[in-house]
């Protein structure tokens, strides 16, 4: 269902659909606070709620999320922190989150329990720090793009090709 022109908020009731296994609603007109009723949707493989325009948190409880493979909220006004908790995941292998307006550092123990990711993007936000050492424990991973801040407030892009 990406590419219409769904507007408003995203119904809370979707979260009644236990066994949904893909939510795509990318590119449409969908607005308000990132729901926080996501992580209710413990089968769901395939989350994409690309160029909206949610705003606030990304929720702790989309951990619950147990079987995601595939998390893209590319393009919205998300702030915050990244929670530490979707790098507990084991079942991610995409993780797509450009263009939104996330801070604080990449947590350093990304891909310890991140063994089959093979694609991550934080580029075009406000993160700082370092690209974390625990990289080299994403035994798949394939490309690792992060676009960080230094200390004086410069930008900078690195981008790994494995």
């Amino acid at each position: 269902m990406s590419k219409n022109n769904f507007i408003g908020e995203l119904p809370h009731e979707i979260g009644r659909l236990r066994r949904l296994k893909v939510l795509d609603l990318g590119v449409n007109n969908l607005n308000g606070e990132f729901p926080q009723w996501i992580g209710s949707l413990p089968r769901l493989q395939y989350l994409s709620l690309t160029k909206s325009s949610f705003i606030g948190l990304i929720p702790s409880s989309i951990s619950k999320m147990t079987q995601l493979a595939t998390l893209r909220l590319s393009f919205n006004t998300l702030q915050g922190n990244i929670p530490t908790e979707i790098f507990n995941i084991s079942s991610l292998e995409r993780i797509v989150l450009i263009g939104n307006s996330l801070s604080g550092s990449v947590p350093c123990d990304m891909c310890y329990h991140l063994r089959g990711l093979r694609y991550v993007n934080l580029s075009l936000n406000k993160l700082n720090g370092q690209i974390p050492s625990s990289s080299v424990h994403c035994s798949e991973l394939q490309e690792l793009s992060i676009f960080l801040t230094t200390n004086s407030g410069d930008p900078y892009r690195k981008k790994l090709r494995i």
